[in-house]
């Protein structure tokens, strides 16, 4: 998690994905639990701006003023977007929330999407 919050003076964002082998966002009342477990992190609070058919959360670590946003938009996969403070601490402590109170998925960290001359040239 080191390293992942954005930088001022640049666009970049280095989201951090959980994923799923299978789905677990399957209807409303998933999303709905899966907000109630965010919502029990201990000194944080969070802002639902979106929770059916996809959810938007932004989560507010109270510890150390961390900050991000979490979505949910594929069935199996949960991503959280680092903000400018955002610290290993808080996304660890969300990270198992979410892995106690919810489910438990693989912490991916996408990289630079790997591209070929065959994905701009048609064949």
């Amino acid at each position: 998690f080191e390293g992942r919050e954005r930088h001022f003076g640049t666009m970049e964002i280095q989201p951090i994905d959980i994923v799923y082998p299978k789905n677990v966002f399957k209807n409303g009342q998933d999303n709905m639990r899966f907000i109630k477990a965010l919502g029990s992190v201990s000194r944080g609070a969070i802002s639902v701006y979106h929770k059916n058919p996809y959810v938007h959360v932004s989560f507010l670590d109270f510890i150390d003023g961390s900050n991000f946003d979490i979505f949910v938009t594929e069935s199996n996969k949960i991503s959280i977007i680092p903000s400018f403070k955002c610290s290993i601490h808080s996304l660890m402590r969300v990270c198992e929330e979410i892995s106690k109170d919810f489910n438990e998925g693989t912490i991916e960290l996408p990289g630079e999407p790997d591209f070929s001359l065959s994905d701009f040239i048609g064949g």
